[in-house]
């Protein structure tokens, strides 16, 4: 940020609005990405390679060529969070408990996706399906209010490709991905001190809250989505996909209202200090949807097991600043994300010629340190993942589905990048879907 004057009234209302944005809406905590009930099945360890459905072009387009017929996937996603805090500080604690935990965080996440052969050479496919989504709500008088009190993001990708089958052992694609994306947020703001400094009332340095709403929309962006399949042998195949980064635009409008908190005549006051702690219907944030690689492996073992591996590599980093823009000012800020190597691992087996089940576990670092950290993203702990589930085939139909938990390492936050509203606490967080799904080929 800029100055720390600045900041009073900046951290209050506009770095709020930017870091959600930016964290909560392309943070690693909220990737979704478990497109494939079949590879969310085993905690994505067969993203890059094919499974048998649809849904797997969105890691790795080039899969599609392994689908010989006609084949629509459609699959639906429960995601439920839990969110907390303790040992916290920031605003006054009213509840004296120092605790708080989120009230909501689910909803159901659907997915649809196709794959057409052509000829045995030439195949299309489309999916659309979310790949980031996040909600939670606090009470408006938790002591990170100041940081965040709701939050509603939505990021939903509209993928189609092509790909060309060179032989039975290359298989090679290419791609766009069209993205949109909605967000709700609302917070508190302690506007006291901006307007002690118009009014000269030293009185009003107290705890003075007003709250405001922002939303909005991006008008979409566009990527490159590639990919290759090797299948060197009958039994192995190597899969790499990737997909490019995205610049988002996000506008929408930031509204203040009254509470019974705070007098309008207070905020009226601070509005002279700093014009962002006035309404605006034209915001304007900058935000990137990282660049993704997806390496993954499939072995054979014997007719009916499979095992495989998946490292994703995703660049955080593209993520060097978040801006926010309106009313004739701005604001920014740095992020200091590291980029994030996964590994996940897991297998299928054949009970029987139209059941198989399937498990896995997956290790994703945070690509955040403590120092880096804030109220808006608790669930940057290092994760472990683990997955189950199943599959049940009849002719030209087949049913998925699976469960995986996010085992998330509690995050210790100290923020202190603005002296006006300092944070530190440790935040808890899990993360569990619910995933069904169902193929049908023509």
């Amino acid at each position: 940020m800029a100055k720390p004057t600045r900041r009073l009234v900046l951290g209050a209302s506009a770095c709020v609005c930017l870091g959600i944005t930016g964290e909560l809406a392309f943070g690693a905590g909220l990737a979704l990405r478990e497109q494939s009930v079949r590879s969310g099945s085993m905690a994505m360890a067969a993203d890059g390679v094919s499974v048998g459905d649809a849904a797997s072009l969105m890691a790795n387009p080039a899969t599609m060529t392994e689908l010989e017929k006609h084949t629509f996937s459609g699959t639906v996603k429960y995601a439920t969070a839990s969110i907390g805090w303790a040992k916290g500080s920031g605003a006054e604690i009213t509840d004296g408990s120092g605790e708080e935990d989120a009230q909501g965080g689910g909803g159901f996440v659907p997915g649809v996706f196709g794959v057409h052969p052509i000829n045995k050479q030439i195949y299309v496919g489309w999916g659309i399906s979310p790949t980031t989504a996040a909600a939670a709500k606090y009470k408006d008088e938790w002591f990170g209010r100041y940081h965040t009190t709701e939050t509603a993001i939505t990021v939903t990708s509209i993928d189609v490709a092509g790909a060309y089958k060179l032989n039975k052992m290359i298989a090679f694609s290419g791609g766009l991905s069209y993205e949109m994306g909605s967000m709700l947020i609302k917070q508190a703001a302690n506007i006291g001190g901006a307007a002690a400094q118009s009014s000269g009332d030293v009185s009003l340095n107290n705890n003075h809250d007003s709250r405001f709403k922002f939303e909005g929309d991006s008008g979409g962006a566009v990527g490159a989505t590639l990919g290759i399949l090797v299948n060197p042998t009958k039994t192995v195949s190597i899969g790499l996909g990737f997909r490019q980064l995205k610049r988002h635009t996000v506008k929408g409008d930031l509204a203040w209202f009254d509470d019974t908190i705070v007098a309008d005549s207070t905020r009226g006051q601070a509005k002279l200090v700093n014009p962002l702690l006035a309404s605006s219907d034209s915001v304007e944030s900058k935000l990137v949807s990282p660049q993704v690689f997806n390496l993954g492996a499939k072995f054979g073992a014997g007719t009916s097991t499979r095992f495989f591996v998946n490292l994703n590599q995703t660049k955080w980093s593209s993520n060097g600043r978040l801006a926010l823009a309106y009313n004739g000012s701005e604001d920014a800020s740095q992020l200091n994300w590291k980029d994030s190597r996964s590994f996940s691992a897991g297998g299928e087996f054949d009970l029987s010629s139209k059941i198989t089940l399937r498990g896995g576990l997956g290790i994703e670092p945070s690509i955040t340190s403590e120092s880096d950290r804030t109220a808006k993203s608790p669930a940057d702990g290092d994760r472990t993942v683990l997955a189950f589930g199943g599959s049940y085939t009849a002719s030209k139909f087949a049913i998925d589905a699976g469960l995986s938990t996010y085992i998330i390492e509690d995050s210790v936050v100290d923020d202190k990048s603005d002296p006006t509203k300092p944070f530190s606490g440790t935040g808890s967080a899990s993360i569990m879907f619910f995933m069904v799904g169902g193929s049908y080929m023509l």
